[in-house]
Order: structure tokens, then C-alpha cells, then sequence
């Protein structure tokens, strides 16, 4: 098995023991780096939950058993990464069994609970690398080995006051969680609207990381809207963050959408040609009143290469459409769905009122 990177943080009360944490990690890794974080006294709990994906208070029981003061970072090269299974605090799971059990070992040492994090997989551990050091893992694999030297780094967790561009923002979503932009996306990085759709078009499998990693603000308050601002090059960018379970479309249309994604070559997360499609002609079918000029011509393109062959004849009357649509729908097993947020137009005289 290749090797793979890891991280240990050793939050603030962990202090007293950490040389003996340090002593015991080179004896069972390669140390790369040891990096002292110091964040923003002020933004602590925010950059806490945007780490851990959770809503967490001021004054949470999470910041008080760790500290909220400089804490230690530890990047590891696993030599010989093993996996197995092991009861971690979201039930049972496979992981890195020599990390985690060198994280419960040092649980142990520091009191119990949880003032030492460890990555159990190398998803995890991209993803902290990723929030905590604006890195990407890959920059760690061909890492000398660690100095001695205790390296400071005075930052939040990245994007904590907006992001540098788009295409920053997009890089750290690669790295951090799941997601597609829908649709609309021909001039991203650079061009976030296109014509009258004004917003980016998101969808993820966790609205609520999808917010937190974002740094996104809810533009209205009620709980069904998923109307975002996020802070991009010192504006505000709009996103509609779908997520699976919302209605937007089936729920497992969602999952599929996202478990089929293909990588853009501008950079981020798009549908495969089918999904685009399909989910497109939905779209323009139920979710609008009229199909907007640029959808037919984007529906016309997906379809020759799909072999389905539209004009612009089919667009004057939903029948050939609606017949494409259904017989996809019925082919996949997915159904017509009335979407969670109640913003969004559903064509009644296209998909009638027996909607769930």
C-alpha cells in the first residue's frame, strides 16, 4: 500500500504532555512538520465549526475541554497504513487503525475526551489540510523529514474573511467535500452569472458543511430557503445550495448526480453529459415557466451528443420533451418532486398536482 498523510492537532490543554505525545509519534511515524496555529481569539468557535462541519456556541463544551489558545499541529508520513475496523464516535467504521489508535492512546494520556484529533482516512486528512493550511496533501508526499523546528502559523481557517477568487474557493471545495455546479457554469472560475441566472447552482450531500466551508451567510431567514452569499475577491456571490433529501430533484437522481460527477477542466465539479441533460430539461420544464433561449440551445447541443437529436420544432409545443423526460424518469425509477424550498416554481400543467 502506498504511503499516506496524516495529522495530528493538539489542542491547547493537551500542552503539558506534548513532548511526550511528540517522542511517541516519531517512534511510530514520520514526522514531516510540526506547525504551532494560532487563530484569532474572536473567531475561534466559528473556525472550530467550520473544521469539525458542526454549529457550534460561544463558550461550547467542545472549547472549553480543548482550550481556545495556540494549538499543535503534527503532519505524519504512515509508512505501512493498515485498515480495520474500530468504533469511532459515529459507530463503527474502517480506518487508519495505526493513527486511530495513537490518537486514543494519546486521548488517554491528555485526561480522555477529545483534546487530540487524528485523520482516520485520507479523505479526512485532506480535508484538514486542506481548511487549516490552504494546502493541498499532495504537497506533503515527497516532505523531508521533520527538522526539529516548530514552524508558526498566525491564520484562521481559510476563507474565514472571504476568499481571494473563485477559483480559490473552488479548489478548497475539491478538497474538502462533495459537490457539482449544476448548471451555468461555462464561464466559471472567472464569470459567475450567465445571462438572467443570476446565482451558482449547487449541489452537495451536506448543506449544512456546504454552508460552513463556504463561509456562506443565509440571504433570507427562513428555514427552507438555501440562499447563500459568499465572499469572493471582496463581493458577494449567490449560491443555491441543493442538497440530497431537499426535492429539488429524487433523492437518489441526487446521490447519482453526485456519485457520477466529472471533473471540469477550468477546474471544480460538473454532472456527467446524461445528468447535465436530463437534470437540465427538468429544470427548464418544471422548475420555469418557459424555457429560457439559452437552455434550448444547451438542450439542442447534449442532445446530438446523446443521440436524441432536438430542434428547434420540438421546443414549440412539451409534448416531445415531456415524452423524453418521463421515459428517462420511469427508465431510472425516479419521480416528479415537490421541492423542500418553497421559492421554487413547479409546473402544474406539466407534472400535475399528485406531486409528494
Amino acid at each position: 500500500m502506498e504511503h499516506e498523510i496524516h495529522l495530528f492537532i493538539l489542542w491547547e490543554k493537551s500542552t503539558p504532555q506534548m513532548d511526550e505525545i511528540i517522542t511517541d509519534i516519531e517512534k511510530k511515524f514520520t514526522i514531516l512538520e510540526v506547525i504551532k496555529v494560532k487563530w484569532t481569539r474572536r473567531l475561534f468557535t466559528q473556525n472550530l465549526s467550520r473544521f469539525y462541519g458542526m454549529n457550534l456556541s460561544p463558550r461550547n463544551l467542545k472549547e472549553k475541554h480543548c482550550g481556545s489558545g495556540p494549538f499543535h499541529l503534527v503532519i505524519v508520513k504512515d509508512v505501512n497504513p493498515k485498515y480495520e475496523e474500530r468504533k469511532t464516535s459515529r459507530g463503527m467504521a474502517v480506518v487508519n487503525s495505526n493513527v486511530f489508535d495513537a490518537k486514543q492512546l494519546y486521548r488517554d494520556w491528555t485526561g480522555g475526551g477529545h483534546r487530540i484529533h487524528g485523520t482516520n482516512s485520507q479523505e479526512e486528512a485532506e480535508h484538514n489540510i486542506a481548511l487549516l493550511l490552504d494546502k493541498d496533501i499532495h504537497f506533503y508526499l515527497n516532505e523531508a523529514q521533520w527538522n526539529g523546528m516548530i514552524e508558526q502559523h498566525e491564520e484562521d481557517i481559510v476563507g474565514a474573511n472571504g476568499w481571494w477568487s473563485m477559483e480559490h474557493l473552488l479548489t478548497v471545495l475539491n478538497r474538502t467535500t462533495k459537490y457539482v455546479i449544476l448548471r451555468n457554469y461555462e464561464g466559471l472560475p472567472h464569470k459567475y452569472t450567465v445571462n438572467s441566472h443570476g446565482d451558482v447552482d449547487l449541489l452537495t450531500n451536506d448543506l449544512n458543511n456546504m454552508a460552513l466551508i463556504t463561509n456562506g451567510k443565509k440571504v433570507f431567514p427562513k428555514s427552507y430557503r438555501v440562499h447563500y452569499k459568499v465572499k469572493v475577491a471582496n463581493e458577494d456571490v449567490y449560491f443555491d445550495f441543493r442538497y440530497v433529501g431537499d426535492n429539488y430533484y429524487d433523492s437518489t437522481w441526487e446521490e447519482s448526480i453526485l456519485e457520477n460527477r466529472i471533473y471540469h477542466p477550468n477546474g471544480f465539479y460538473i454532472p456527467n453529459e446524461t445528468d447535465y441533460f436530463y437534470s437540465l430539461l427538468y429544470h427548464a420544464l418544471v422548475h420555469k415557466r418557459k424555457i429560457a433561449e439559452d437552455y434550448k440551445e444547451k438542450l439542442i447541443y447534449l442532445s446530438n451528443k446523446l443521440d436524441l437529436h432536438l430542434d428547434d420544432e420540438d421546443f414549440k409545443t412539451p409534448t416531445v420533451l415531456m415524452k423524453i423526460l418521463e421515459s428517462y424518469l420511469r427508465e431510472k425509477g425516479y419521480r416528479y418532486t415537490k421541492p423542500k424550498d418553497r421559492t421554487v416554481f413547479v409546473n402544474r400543467k406539466i407534472v400535475g398536482y399528485g406531486l409528494r
